[in-house]
């Protein structure tokens, strides 16, 4: 009877990626050591927890991904004990669309439940969860799987990975989509393995601040300082994401320190980009059409390269991530990035953006977003 179980399976639906671009190696969102696709199942684990809590769209879920033929091939067996064919599969439409799991402090929200939409993950809370963080007097050793990522959103539309993550490598936290301060890393990164120890022993809490939802707009805030370590000098590092649905993305972040010291954004798309209009980066790739524009380009540098990425362990290869680098020096810095994307051969629509004192303006598309800093609010007008 405990909330944790009663939730799995809706973790595991809200964690989905659209099913329509669903594949054997592109099922689900790949954060942590995981890959795009289960490492078991799910379906005769979502068949169990459907029967269990007469839960139908958990076994909508495991019906659709065999459906698919997408599902681990290891205890297909099971599906033969733990079916229960009283529960009548319910499919996702009518649940929202935005989905926050409180005690890790994961948000996704997606455009609808089409099997179309596009897809955002955010992670912004502590590294092994706030009750565990609370209870436990030591760090896991499952915690070695965690990343240094606090801080970090991926993106999914137009049936590809737009913003992704850095995969099953070694913990480092320019891997990932997120803030780095004087080249340093979160409180755990560094090494081949995450190290749990230091953000436990100063009870790292950050946490997600604000995860509201409309049929046009969601907004999601994080408080991500709490994952750096003091030396770092962060103050403040709260990054709001403005999702216009459905194809408008704008990351807004917030970012306060002891004095000036080199900072630098990290963005990882799919795809390498090009330049276009002088400011913004354009990635292509096979279905989809990503654009990357900084709107306060006065603030830092920008540049795109490759950059060699670490092995987890001392037999593997390191491979290389396509990165998108804004950098500045500096003690207080609001930085703007707008996301937008299309099919390709369509051009993702162009936001403009004015801003004065605590609240900016965007315009897309005939449509109007006024974001305010100060309260971390924003709606469409």
């Amino acid at each position: 009877d405990h909330p944790w179980w009663r939730r799995t399976a809706s973790y595991r639906l809200a964690m989905s990626l659209p099913r329509a671009s669903w594949a054997y190696s592109n099922l689900t969102v790949d954060y942590g050591d995981s890959p795009r696709s289960d490492w078991y199942g799910p379906d005769y684990l979502l068949r169990r927890l459907a029967g269990e809590y007469r839960d139908g769209h958990a076994q909508w879920l495991a019906e659709s991904i065999d459906a698919a033929n997408a599902e681990h091939p290891v205890s297909r067996w099971l599906n033969l004990l733990w079916y229960d064919p009283s529960v009548a599969p319910a499919p996702p439409e009518g649940l929202p669309t935005l989905v926050r799991f409180p005690d890790i402090d994961i948000v996704t929200a997606r455009s609808d439940w089409s099997g179309s939409e596009s897809f955002l993950f955010f992670k912004c809370g502590p590294y092994i969860g706030e009750s565990a963080l609370r209870e436990m007097t030591y760090c896991p050793s499952s915690a070695h799987h965690v990343h240094p990522d606090t801080g970090n959103f991926m993106l999914f539309g137009a049936g590809e990975w737009l913003i992704r993550d850095d995969g099953y490598r070694a913990k480092l936290t320019g891997q990932h989509n997120t803030l780095i301060v004087d080249g340093g890393e979160q409180l755990g990164g560094g090494g081949p393995i995450f190290d749990g120890s230091l953000p436990h022993a100063v009870q790292s809490r950050p946490r997600i601040v604000r995860a509201e939802s409309t049929p046009a707009l969601d907004v999601i805030s994080g408080d991500a300082a709490p994952a750096y370590p003091m030396s770092s000098g962060l103050t403040r590092f709260v990054r709001h994401l403005i999702y216009l649905k459905p194809d408008i993305l704008i990351v807004a972040d917030d970012i306060a320190l002891d004095r000036p010291r080199d900072l630098e954004l990290r963005f990882h798309p799919e795809q390498g980009a090009s330049v276009c209009d002088g400011a913004a980066f354009l990635m292509t790739g096979k279905k989809a059409a990503l654009r990357l524009e900084p709107l306060t380009p006065n603030n830092a540098t920008a540049s795109a390269e490759s950059l060699v990425t670490l092995p987890k362990e001392p037999l593997d290869l390191p491979g290389a991530l396509y990165t998108i680098r804004l950098r500045t020096n500096t003690k207080n810095w609001r930085n703007v990035v707008a996301l937008s994307w299309a099919d390709t051969g369509n051009a993702p629509k162009k936001v403009v953006m004015c801003g004065k004192g605590e609240k900016y303006v965007f315009t897309v598309g005939g449509k109007v977003v006024e974001f305010d800093w100060r309260t971390g609010k924003a709606g469409v007008r």
